[in-house]
Protein backbone atom coordinates (compact mmCIF):
# COMPACT_ATOMS: atom_id res chain seq x y z
CA UNK A 1 0.00 0.00 0.00
CA UNK A 2 0.93 3.41 -0.74
CA UNK A 3 0.95 6.51 1.31
CA UNK A 4 -0.11 9.97 0.08
CA UNK A 5 3.37 12.10 1.30
CA UNK A 6 0.59 15.03 1.71
CA UNK A 7 -1.67 13.02 4.27
CA UNK A 8 1.79 12.21 5.74
CA UNK A 9 2.89 15.51 6.24
CA UNK A 10 -0.77 16.33 7.79
CA UNK A 11 -0.41 13.73 10.16
CA UNK A 12 2.99 14.87 11.26
CA UNK A 13 1.47 18.33 11.56
CA UNK A 14 -1.22 16.87 13.32
CA UNK A 15 1.11 14.81 16.09
CA UNK A 16 3.20 17.96 16.50
CA UNK A 17 0.85 20.31 17.59
CA UNK A 18 -0.43 16.98 19.85
CA UNK A 19 2.98 17.07 21.30
CA UNK A 20 3.23 20.97 21.66
CA UNK A 21 -0.16 21.21 23.45
CA UNK A 22 0.92 18.31 25.99
CA UNK A 23 4.31 19.79 26.77
CA UNK A 24 2.41 23.16 26.85
CA UNK A 25 0.14 21.25 29.60
CA UNK A 26 2.04 19.83 31.32
CA UNK A 27 4.28 22.91 31.63
CA UNK A 28 1.20 24.73 32.80
CA UNK A 29 0.12 22.70 35.19
CA UNK A 30 4.03 22.01 36.50
CA UNK A 31 3.95 25.65 37.46
CA UNK A 32 0.69 26.04 38.77
CA UNK A 33 2.12 23.10 41.21
CA UNK A 34 5.03 25.51 42.00
CA UNK A 35 2.56 28.64 42.31
CA UNK A 36 0.85 26.33 44.68
CA UNK A 37 3.79 25.52 46.94
CA UNK A 38 3.47 27.09 50.40
CA UNK A 39 0.80 28.28 49.78
CA UNK A 40 -0.39 25.86 52.98
CA UNK A 41 2.18 26.17 55.12
CA UNK A 42 3.04 24.48 58.75
CA UNK A 43 4.53 26.95 60.81
CA UNK A 44 6.05 25.78 64.30
CA UNK A 45 4.86 28.48 67.24
CA UNK A 46 6.08 28.62 70.75
CA UNK A 47 4.12 30.27 73.44
CA UNK A 48 4.17 30.08 77.12
CA UNK A 49 6.61 27.12 76.74
CA UNK A 50 4.70 25.02 74.62
CA UNK A 51 4.76 23.53 71.04
CA UNK A 52 2.14 24.45 68.75
CA UNK A 53 1.92 24.31 64.64
CA UNK A 54 -0.19 27.37 63.20
CA UNK A 55 -1.04 26.09 59.54
CA UNK A 56 -1.78 28.87 57.34
CA UNK A 57 -4.08 28.95 54.48
CA UNK A 58 -3.01 31.61 51.83
CA UNK A 59 -0.78 33.64 54.59
CA UNK A 60 -4.05 33.22 56.70
CA UNK A 61 -4.54 30.86 59.92
CA UNK A 62 -6.59 27.82 59.50
CA UNK A 63 -5.72 25.30 61.75
CA UNK A 64 -4.09 25.16 64.94
CA UNK A 65 -2.26 21.62 66.17
CA UNK A 66 0.17 19.85 68.64
CA UNK A 67 1.83 17.54 66.60
CA UNK A 68 -0.95 16.05 64.19
CA UNK A 69 -3.59 16.80 67.08
CA UNK A 70 -5.94 19.34 65.56
CA UNK A 71 -6.57 22.00 68.16
CA UNK A 72 -8.58 24.73 66.59
CA UNK A 73 -10.34 25.22 63.15
CA UNK A 74 -10.64 28.71 61.90
CA UNK A 75 -12.72 29.51 59.63
CA UNK A 76 -14.07 32.87 58.12
CA UNK A 77 -12.72 34.58 61.06
CA UNK A 78 -14.27 32.36 63.37
CA UNK A 79 -12.31 30.44 65.67
CA UNK A 80 -13.85 26.60 66.44
CA UNK A 81 -12.73 24.29 68.87
CA UNK A 82 -11.96 20.70 67.49
CA UNK A 83 -14.63 18.76 68.74
CA UNK A 84 -12.77 16.11 71.86
CA UNK A 85 -9.82 18.44 72.19
CA UNK A 86 -9.22 19.33 75.91
CA UNK A 87 -10.72 22.52 77.02
CA UNK A 88 -7.52 23.93 78.61
CA UNK A 89 -4.83 22.90 75.59
CA UNK A 90 -7.78 24.63 73.16
CA UNK A 91 -7.63 27.43 75.71
CA UNK A 92 -3.80 27.68 75.26
CA UNK A 93 -3.89 27.07 71.66
CA UNK A 94 -6.68 30.51 71.63
CA UNK A 95 -4.13 32.33 73.54
CA UNK A 96 -1.00 30.88 71.31
CA UNK A 97 -3.25 32.02 67.96
CA UNK A 98 -4.01 35.57 69.28
CA UNK A 99 -0.64 35.93 70.19
CA UNK A 100 0.65 34.61 66.77
CA UNK A 101 -1.68 37.29 64.92
CA UNK A 102 -0.47 40.16 67.16
CA UNK A 103 2.65 39.54 65.70
CA UNK A 104 4.19 38.12 68.98
CA UNK A 105 7.78 36.17 68.82
CA UNK A 106 7.36 32.42 69.10
CA UNK A 107 8.79 31.70 72.58
CA UNK A 108 6.94 34.18 74.42
CA UNK A 109 5.45 34.05 77.46
CA UNK A 110 2.16 35.94 78.17
CA UNK A 111 2.26 39.05 79.98
CA UNK A 112 1.05 39.08 83.42
CA UNK A 113 -2.60 41.07 83.66
CA UNK A 114 -3.08 44.68 84.50
CA UNK A 115 -2.33 45.19 88.05
CA UNK A 116 -2.44 41.98 89.19
CA UNK A 117 1.47 41.16 89.26
CA UNK A 118 3.31 38.18 88.56
CA UNK A 119 1.58 34.93 90.19
CA UNK A 120 3.11 33.24 92.37
CA UNK A 121 3.73 29.27 92.63
CA UNK A 122 2.52 26.53 89.72
CA UNK A 123 -0.60 25.84 88.84
CA UNK A 124 -2.27 22.64 87.67
CA UNK A 125 -2.07 24.44 84.39
CA UNK A 126 1.32 24.92 84.53
CA UNK A 127 1.91 21.12 85.07
CA UNK A 128 -0.67 20.43 81.91
CA UNK A 129 1.86 22.95 79.95
CA UNK A 130 4.55 20.93 80.77
CA UNK A 131 3.40 17.50 80.51
CA UNK A 132 2.36 18.74 76.51
CA UNK A 133 5.86 20.55 76.17
CA UNK A 134 7.10 16.50 76.73
CA UNK A 135 9.17 17.18 79.80
CA UNK A 136 10.03 14.34 81.85
CA UNK A 137 9.01 13.15 84.64
CA UNK A 138 12.08 13.53 87.06
CA UNK A 139 12.05 17.87 85.26
CA UNK A 140 8.34 18.09 86.29
CA UNK A 141 8.40 16.41 89.57
CA UNK A 142 11.70 18.38 90.38
CA UNK A 143 9.66 21.32 89.43
CA UNK A 144 6.51 20.67 91.30
CA UNK A 145 9.64 20.63 94.61
CA UNK A 146 11.29 23.68 93.80
CA UNK A 147 7.79 25.25 93.32
CA UNK A 148 6.46 24.77 96.80
CA UNK A 149 3.09 24.87 96.49
CA UNK A 150 0.33 22.84 97.92
CA UNK A 151 -2.01 21.79 95.32
CA UNK A 152 -5.49 21.04 96.11
CA UNK A 153 -6.32 18.43 93.20
CA UNK A 154 -9.82 17.88 92.28
CA UNK A 155 -11.47 14.77 90.57
CA UNK A 156 -11.56 16.56 87.30
CA UNK A 157 -7.92 17.85 88.01
CA UNK A 158 -6.59 14.30 88.29
CA UNK A 159 -8.89 13.27 84.89
CA UNK A 160 -7.26 16.60 83.31
CA UNK A 161 -3.71 15.76 84.73
CA UNK A 162 -4.52 11.78 83.25
CA UNK A 163 -5.86 12.95 79.87
CA UNK A 164 -2.38 14.82 79.46
CA UNK A 165 -0.32 11.36 80.11
CA UNK A 166 0.39 12.54 83.72
CA UNK A 167 2.02 9.79 85.42
CA UNK A 168 1.30 8.65 88.98
CA UNK A 169 4.69 9.20 90.77
CA UNK A 170 3.83 13.00 89.02
CA UNK A 171 0.31 13.31 90.52
CA UNK A 172 1.27 11.84 93.85
CA UNK A 173 3.78 14.33 93.95
CA UNK A 174 1.59 17.21 93.23
CA UNK A 175 -0.64 15.79 96.36
CA UNK A 176 2.31 15.79 98.99
CA UNK A 177 3.43 19.36 98.02
CA UNK A 178 3.34 21.68 100.40
CA UNK A 179 4.11 25.93 100.33
CA UNK A 180 7.15 27.02 101.91
CA UNK A 181 7.08 28.33 105.48
CA UNK A 182 5.74 31.84 105.51
CA UNK A 183 8.43 34.55 106.72
CA UNK A 184 7.70 36.36 109.87
CA UNK A 185 5.93 39.31 110.01
CA UNK A 186 7.47 42.35 110.19
CA UNK A 187 5.73 44.88 112.33
CA UNK A 188 4.21 48.07 110.20
CA UNK A 189 6.49 51.07 110.52
CA UNK A 190 3.67 53.68 109.20
CA UNK A 191 1.43 54.78 112.40
CA UNK A 192 -1.94 53.59 112.34
CA UNK A 193 -4.17 56.53 111.78
CA UNK A 194 -6.05 58.43 115.06
CA UNK A 195 -9.74 56.50 115.57
CA UNK A 196 -12.20 58.72 114.73
CA UNK A 197 -14.16 60.92 117.42
CA UNK A 198 -16.79 58.61 119.03
CA UNK A 199 -20.44 59.82 117.71
CA UNK A 200 -22.74 61.28 120.02
CA UNK A 201 -25.64 59.29 121.61
CA UNK A 202 -28.41 61.26 119.62
CA UNK A 203 -26.38 61.51 116.36
CA UNK A 204 -25.49 57.74 116.55
CA UNK A 205 -29.47 57.53 117.51
CA UNK A 206 -30.02 59.52 114.52
CA UNK A 207 -27.86 57.07 111.82
CA UNK A 208 -28.48 53.84 111.17
CA UNK A 209 -25.60 50.81 111.80
CA UNK A 210 -23.94 50.02 108.20
CA UNK A 211 -22.76 46.65 108.01
CA UNK A 212 -19.41 45.77 107.22
CA UNK A 213 -18.76 46.57 103.90
CA UNK A 214 -18.38 43.52 102.03
CA UNK A 215 -16.51 42.55 99.05
CA UNK A 216 -18.18 42.83 95.44
CA UNK A 217 -18.53 39.37 93.10
CA UNK A 218 -16.58 39.89 90.13
CA UNK A 219 -19.36 40.02 87.24
CA UNK A 220 -19.74 36.33 85.52
CA UNK A 221 -18.65 36.99 81.94
CA UNK A 222 -21.76 35.24 79.84
CA UNK A 223 -20.71 31.91 77.67
CA UNK A 224 -21.02 32.71 74.20
CA UNK A 225 -21.32 29.89 71.72
CA UNK A 226 -17.61 28.61 71.59
CA UNK A 227 -17.45 29.01 75.43
CA UNK A 228 -20.46 26.55 75.27
CA UNK A 229 -18.95 24.36 73.10
CA UNK A 230 -15.88 24.40 75.05
CA UNK A 231 -17.68 23.50 78.48
CA UNK A 232 -19.28 20.80 76.24
CA UNK A 233 -16.04 19.07 75.23
CA UNK A 234 -15.08 19.76 78.88
CA UNK A 235 -18.09 17.53 79.97
CA UNK A 236 -16.93 14.94 77.48
CA UNK A 237 -13.58 14.63 78.46
CA UNK A 238 -14.43 14.33 82.56
CA UNK A 239 -17.79 12.30 82.50
CA UNK A 240 -19.62 15.06 83.55
CA UNK A 241 -23.39 15.28 82.75
CA UNK A 242 -26.40 17.98 83.54
CA UNK A 243 -27.31 15.08 86.12
CA UNK A 244 -23.86 16.60 88.60
CA UNK A 245 -25.09 20.20 87.62
CA UNK A 246 -28.06 19.83 89.28
CA UNK A 247 -26.99 17.74 92.16
CA UNK A 248 -28.79 14.41 91.24
CA UNK A 249 -26.11 11.81 90.54
CA UNK A 250 -26.71 8.27 91.99
CA UNK A 251 -28.99 10.08 94.88
CA UNK A 252 -30.94 6.24 94.55
CA UNK A 253 -29.41 3.53 96.93
CA UNK A 254 -29.23 0.24 95.53
CA UNK A 255 -32.89 -1.36 95.29
CA UNK A 256 -34.22 -4.21 97.21
CA UNK A 257 -36.49 -6.25 95.54
CA UNK A 258 -38.09 -8.00 98.02
CA UNK A 259 -39.08 -5.15 99.46
CA UNK A 260 -41.99 -2.44 97.87
CA UNK A 261 -40.96 0.77 96.67
CA UNK A 262 -43.00 2.66 98.97
CA UNK A 263 -40.46 2.00 101.17
CA UNK A 264 -37.83 3.28 99.26
CA UNK A 265 -37.16 6.69 98.60
CA UNK A 266 -36.15 8.67 96.79
CA UNK A 267 -39.15 8.90 94.21
CA UNK A 268 -38.18 11.12 91.18
CA UNK A 269 -40.96 12.17 88.76
CA UNK A 270 -39.89 13.61 85.57
CA UNK A 271 -41.73 15.69 83.57
CA UNK A 272 -40.68 16.06 79.61
CA UNK A 273 -41.11 19.48 79.07
CA UNK A 274 -40.28 19.30 75.04
CA UNK A 275 -38.82 16.54 73.13
CA UNK A 276 -36.32 17.81 70.24
CA UNK A 277 -36.55 16.65 66.60
CA UNK A 278 -35.88 13.00 65.89
CA UNK A 279 -37.05 12.56 69.35
CA UNK A 280 -38.57 8.94 67.70
CA UNK A 281 -35.72 7.83 65.55
CA UNK A 282 -33.00 5.20 66.29
CA UNK A 283 -30.31 6.18 68.29
CA UNK A 284 -27.52 5.20 65.87
CA UNK A 285 -28.81 7.86 63.66
CA UNK A 286 -28.37 10.93 66.03
CA UNK A 287 -25.30 12.90 64.68
CA UNK A 288 -24.88 14.55 67.94
CA UNK A 289 -23.67 12.24 69.71
CA UNK A 290 -20.53 10.85 71.13
CA UNK A 291 -18.60 13.99 69.90
CA UNK A 292 -19.67 13.63 66.35
CA UNK A 293 -21.54 17.00 66.13
CA UNK A 294 -21.23 20.93 68.17
CA UNK A 295 -24.88 21.14 67.63
CA UNK A 296 -26.78 19.27 70.27
CA UNK A 297 -29.66 17.27 70.37
CA UNK A 298 -31.82 18.60 73.97
CA UNK A 299 -34.71 17.29 75.84
CA UNK A 300 -35.72 19.65 78.06
CA UNK A 301 -36.41 17.95 81.68
CA UNK A 302 -38.18 18.86 84.94
CA UNK A 303 -38.04 16.38 88.05
CA UNK A 304 -39.78 16.30 91.55
CA UNK A 305 -37.66 14.59 93.89
CA UNK A 306 -39.77 12.96 97.16
CA UNK A 307 -37.08 12.14 99.69
CA UNK A 308 -39.56 10.71 101.49
CA UNK A 309 -43.98 10.35 101.60
CA UNK A 310 -44.15 13.86 102.42
CA UNK A 311 -41.17 15.87 101.26
CA UNK A 312 -40.43 16.62 97.83
CA UNK A 313 -38.79 19.58 95.49
CA UNK A 314 -38.76 20.50 92.08
CA UNK A 315 -35.48 20.51 89.94
CA UNK A 316 -35.45 22.18 86.92
CA UNK A 317 -36.37 22.66 84.24
CA UNK A 318 -32.98 21.60 82.61
CA UNK A 319 -31.50 20.56 79.20
CA UNK A 320 -30.62 16.78 78.81
CA UNK A 321 -28.07 17.22 75.23
CA UNK A 322 -27.44 14.01 73.62
CA UNK A 323 -23.77 15.68 72.48
CA UNK A 324 -22.59 15.83 76.48
CA UNK A 325 -24.73 14.14 78.51
CA UNK A 326 -25.38 10.61 77.03
CA UNK A 327 -22.60 8.56 77.87
CA UNK A 328 -24.54 4.78 77.53
CA UNK A 329 -24.22 4.29 73.73
CA UNK A 330 -26.78 1.79 73.61
CA UNK A 331 -29.00 -0.15 75.80
CA UNK A 332 -28.88 -3.81 76.84
CA UNK A 333 -31.50 -6.58 75.71
CA UNK A 334 -33.07 -6.70 78.97
CA UNK A 335 -33.51 -3.32 79.42
CA UNK A 336 -37.32 -3.25 78.48
CA UNK A 337 -37.36 -5.75 82.35
CA UNK A 338 -36.12 -2.73 84.10
CA UNK A 339 -39.07 -0.90 82.75
CA UNK A 340 -41.41 -3.19 84.65
CA UNK A 341 -42.56 -3.05 88.32
CA UNK A 342 -41.51 -5.91 91.00
CA UNK A 343 -43.79 -8.57 91.76
CA UNK A 344 -43.83 -6.79 95.09
CA UNK A 345 -44.89 -3.65 93.99
CA UNK A 346 -47.60 -4.99 92.18
CA UNK A 347 -49.44 -6.30 94.89
CA UNK A 348 -48.68 -3.40 97.66
CA UNK A 349 -51.67 -1.15 96.62
CA UNK A 350 -48.79 1.75 96.40
CA UNK A 351 -48.90 2.32 92.52
CA UNK A 352 -51.14 4.70 91.31
CA UNK A 353 -52.40 2.76 87.97
CA UNK A 354 -53.46 4.48 84.88
CA UNK A 355 -53.39 7.84 86.75
CA UNK A 356 -49.94 9.50 86.26
CA UNK A 357 -48.90 12.05 88.74
CA UNK A 358 -45.61 13.79 90.12
CA UNK A 359 -45.58 11.45 92.83
CA UNK A 360 -44.99 10.42 95.46
CA UNK A 361 -46.48 6.95 93.90
CA UNK A 362 -45.35 5.98 90.99
CA UNK A 363 -48.47 4.30 88.07
CA UNK A 364 -48.19 1.16 87.03
CA UNK A 365 -45.94 1.98 83.83
CA UNK A 366 -42.90 4.38 84.03
CA UNK A 367 -43.63 5.69 80.76
CA UNK A 368 -46.82 7.17 79.41
CA UNK A 369 -48.96 5.22 77.25
CA UNK A 370 -52.09 7.18 77.11
CA UNK A 371 -53.90 7.63 73.59
CA UNK A 372 -52.14 11.80 73.90
CA UNK A 373 -48.63 10.20 73.85
CA UNK A 374 -49.31 7.66 71.13
CA UNK A 375 -50.78 9.84 69.03
CA UNK A 376 -47.93 12.70 69.38
CA UNK A 377 -44.76 9.56 68.40
CA UNK A 378 -47.16 8.61 65.60
CA UNK A 379 -47.38 12.57 64.31
CA UNK A 380 -43.82 12.19 65.06
CA UNK A 381 -42.37 9.84 63.65
CA UNK A 382 -42.01 8.57 59.63
CA UNK A 383 -43.44 5.67 60.28
CA UNK A 384 -46.56 7.19 61.14
CA UNK A 385 -47.70 4.60 63.87
CA UNK A 386 -48.34 4.77 67.24
CA UNK A 387 -46.02 2.49 69.93
CA UNK A 388 -46.17 2.04 73.74
CA UNK A 389 -43.05 3.36 75.13
CA UNK A 390 -42.79 1.06 77.52
CA UNK A 391 -42.20 -1.69 75.16
CA UNK A 392 -40.05 0.39 72.80
CA UNK A 393 -36.10 0.65 73.05
CA UNK A 394 -34.36 1.70 69.80
CA UNK A 395 -35.20 5.46 69.76
CA UNK A 396 -33.43 8.54 70.74
CA UNK A 397 -36.28 8.73 73.70
CA UNK A 398 -35.55 5.20 75.12
CA UNK A 399 -31.67 5.97 75.59
CA UNK A 400 -32.12 9.48 77.05
CA UNK A 401 -34.32 8.29 79.75
CA UNK A 402 -32.11 5.08 80.45
CA UNK A 403 -29.03 7.28 80.50
CA UNK A 404 -31.07 9.91 82.94
CA UNK A 405 -32.20 6.76 85.02
CA UNK A 406 -28.29 5.51 84.78
CA UNK A 407 -26.72 8.40 86.06
CA UNK A 408 -29.43 8.79 89.05
CA UNK A 409 -27.85 5.39 90.23
CA UNK A 410 -30.53 2.82 89.16
CA UNK A 411 -28.69 -0.11 87.42
CA UNK A 412 -31.25 -0.81 84.41
CA UNK A 413 -31.03 -5.03 85.26
CA UNK A 414 -33.65 -7.57 84.96
CA UNK A 415 -35.00 -6.39 87.88
CA UNK A 416 -38.17 -3.88 87.82
CA UNK A 417 -37.51 -0.38 89.55
CA UNK A 418 -40.89 1.80 89.73
CA UNK A 419 -38.37 4.77 91.68
CA UNK A 420 -38.03 6.63 88.50
CA UNK A 421 -40.80 7.29 85.73
CA UNK A 422 -41.51 9.92 83.25
CA UNK A 423 -44.85 11.80 84.12
CA UNK A 424 -46.02 13.08 80.59
CA UNK A 425 -44.37 14.33 77.13
CA UNK A 426 -45.77 18.14 77.20
CA UNK A 427 -44.67 19.49 73.62
CA UNK A 428 -42.79 17.85 70.97
CA UNK A 429 -40.71 18.80 67.50
CA UNK A 430 -41.49 17.19 64.05
CA UNK A 431 -39.65 14.90 62.42
CA UNK A 432 -36.09 15.02 61.14
CA UNK A 433 -36.87 15.59 57.54
CA UNK A 434 -33.30 16.24 56.70
CA UNK A 435 -32.27 12.71 57.99
CA UNK A 436 -35.22 10.85 55.82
Amino acid sequence: MSLNPDRCGASRVRLALVLCFLLAGSTAFGQYGRSREGYIKRVPYVFNGQQFNIVTYGGQPAQVTVGTQVVLMISAGNVIPYPGADAHLVANAEDALKAYQAGTPSGSTAAPAAGGGTKSGLTVDGVVTMLNGGLSDDIIIAKIHQANTAFDLSPDDMVRLKKAKASDAVIKAMMEATPAAAPAATPAVAQAPAPAPAPSSQSAAKQPATPAAQPADPPKKKKGFFGSIGESVKDEATGRSVIDKVGLRNILPQLDPNKPVSEQFPHIAITVLYAPMGWTDPYETDPSAHGRSVLPSCFKLQAVVWSDATTSKTVGPFDWCSNHDEFMAQLEPNYLYSLKPTFADMRSGYLTGINRTDGPAPPDKLLPNDRRTMDMWAATSPQGRSVDLNHEQFSRFALMFANVRKDLGETLTSDGDARVWIVSIKKAAGPNIMEH
